[in-house]
This record gives structure tokens, sequence and C-alpha cells, in this order.
């Protein structure tokens, strides 16, 4: 599975424990990355989550660079973008959870 966001590679591969632990309270084995991505990453890959499955919502224990916005639109202190470090959450989905998507 090709992930083009830098910070969520990070934070799958610094919260796989977390992650496997979660799911496995759910009844899902996490055995690497390629088993969990969220929402619009599982659309990337041509899989629906199915109806009523619901996601996980974990919290990076890390903090990540991330850009900072004012009123919707990057903020910029003397021509230079602006970043801080913060917590990164995500809503996660096993593949058991997805399916093929029939074009």
């Amino acid at each position: 599975m090709s992930y083009s966001n830098k910070t969520f590679q990070r934070f799958i591969r610094d919260e796989l424990n977390t992650i496997n632990k979660e799911f496995k309270d759910k009844g899902y084995n996490v055995h690497s990355y390629e088993d969990v991505s969220t929402y619009k990453g599982w659309q990337d890959e041509g899989r629906k989550v199915k109806k009523g499955e619901k996601g996980l919502k974990l919290t990076s224990s890390n903090k990540y660079t991330q850009p900072l916005f004012n009123c919707g639109s990057l903020l910029y202190e003397n021509g230079k973008q602006v970043f801080a470090k913060f917590p990164k959450t995500y809503v996660l989905f096993h593949a058991e959870q997805t399916e093929k998507v029939i074009p």
C-alpha cells in the first residue's frame, strides 16, 4: 500500500504496537502497516469501508510537525510558513472492515 503522507507513514510505524493491541481488542490482527489505513486511504486503494463498520480513533504518543493555519489559510511569518509540533489523530480501519469496489 502506498502512503503519500509522510506523517501518516511515521504515525503507523511509531504506533504499530498500539494499533495492533487496539485492533486485537476488536478481533482483528495487524501483521503489518498494510493491514490498516484511513477511510480515504482505502478509497485510494480501490476499496470501501463496509456499511456499519466503526473506525478506531488513535492519537499519537509522539508530536509531529504540522503547518499552522489561520482562518483556513496557511500562516506565514516574515515570508516563511509557520510550523509547530502537535499530537496527530487518525481514524483507522482494518482491511477486514473493507471490501473491493466493483466497477
